[in-house]
């Protein structure tokens, strides 16, 4: 299923959240630090973008973490985790 193969990618724990994005919080360029080898999470927002087809609720999220493809830090992977995890607890 291809969503538990994003799980597996990003090697995630039994965990979960119940909104895919933190309430109140912006999110800019210059948060965090720069992940290094930042492919995974490239791979990672590409694959769920192309889950937005199916899964609307992640839709504005998503669109947040892709402005930030070129380069991403620790606190948009972490978004991204986030993501992740609220799919994880949702029902597919």
């Amino acid at each position: 299923m291809y969503i538990v193969d994003l799980f597996e990618r990003a090697r995630l724990i039994d965990k979960v959240v119940d909104t895919p994005l933190e309430t109140s919080v912006r999110y800019s360029l210059s948060d965090g630090v720069p992940l290094i080898g930042s492919t995974l999470y490239r791979t990672i927002v590409g694959s769920l973008v192309y889950l937005t087809l199916t899964c609307l609720n992640i839709a504005h999220i998503v669109h947040i973490v892709s402005q930030f493809v070129s380069t991403p830090t620790t606190v948009h992977w972490d978004v991204v985790l986030r993501i992740l995890v609220y799919l994880r607890g949702t029902q597919f």
